[in-house]
């Protein structure tokens, strides 16, 4: 993952060890989780469909950077995220989404998948289907995520949310989720086909790429309305999370200069 190199996704600066502890130093992020922008307060509180789609979009391409990642020697690696989720999804101050912790990212040529569900305790509602059922994930498995991500930022639910871990995994086996147009009756009709299609049980029936998604989401940014940028996107976090960002700022600034 330190080989991803892309502006949609943190960049881990180096890796190493010091007195027998392990450590990964990853670059500083002036913003706040995408699931925080959702829910500022104690109740959620949906983005629009114009930005979430372009936060939605601009993670596709950090995704897919990191799915094209090679060695030298040309092989792919194959690198899936595999805990794509609103908490590691940052956007900064100025709008850049950033794809963040890759701490259970794997190489398929090299990694099964045995085990994979108990290792993702706390994120079975972003699961795939074939993670939840102990089966090897792909590139399609972020797809799905992102699919998840985009449902809920813009109707303020989780497609999948029992209220237990194990319930929740049953009910994302079954494939059975409202869809959007049913918790929002003005939800559009071209946006919920890019969120159904990401989110499809079947792979082969989701976006072959994260890139594709992109392409998607752009085309329907592109007959939905003006074009919307990383200002617009700013202007979201400002509003919803400008003061926590101002707090964080300030206590680091503080400590820096006892320091």
């Amino acid at each position: 993952a330190s080989s991803v190199l892309h502006p949609n996704v943190c960049e881990i600066l180096d890796l190493g060890e010091e007195s027998g502890v392990l450590f990964i130093a990853m670059e500083w992020i002036d913003g706040e989780g995408l699931a925080r922008i959702m829910k500022p307060g104690p109740e959620p509180h949906p983005l629009g469909d114009r930005v979430a789609a372009k936060i939605i979009s601009d993670a596709c391409a950090g995704l897919h950077a990191a799915h094209q990642l090679t060695h030298d020697d040309g092989r792919r690696m194959r690198l899936v995220h595999c805990d794509v989720s609103t908490q590691n999804l940052m956007v900064s101050r100025s709008g850049a989404v950033k794809v963040i912790d890759w701490g259970v990212a794997k190489a398929l040529h090299s990694v099964r998948y045995d085990g994979l569900v108990m290792s993702m305790e706390g994120k079975a509602a972003y699961m795939s289907p074939e993670q939840a059922s102990g089966k090897r994930a792909s590139a399609l498995s972020d797809v799905f995520a992102l699919g998840i991500c985009l449902y809920e930022i813009t109707t303020g639910r989780r497609p999948f949310s029992a209220g237990s871990r194990e319930a929740t995994i049953e009910q994302l086996l079954s494939g059975e989720f409202p869809k959007p147009s049913e918790l929002r009756p003005d939800y559009p009709p071209r946006l919920e086909q890019i969120v159904l299609r990401a989110m499809a049980h079947n792979p082969v029936h989701r976006y072959p790429s994260a890139d594709r998604m992109r392409s998607a989401l752009g085309d329907y940014l592109k007959i939905s309305g003006p074009i919307i940028t990383d200002t617009d996107v700013a202007a979201i976090v400002a509003e919803r999370v400008g003061p926590l960002i101002d707090q964080r700022r300030a206590y680091i600034g503080k400590v820096l200069g006892k320091a």
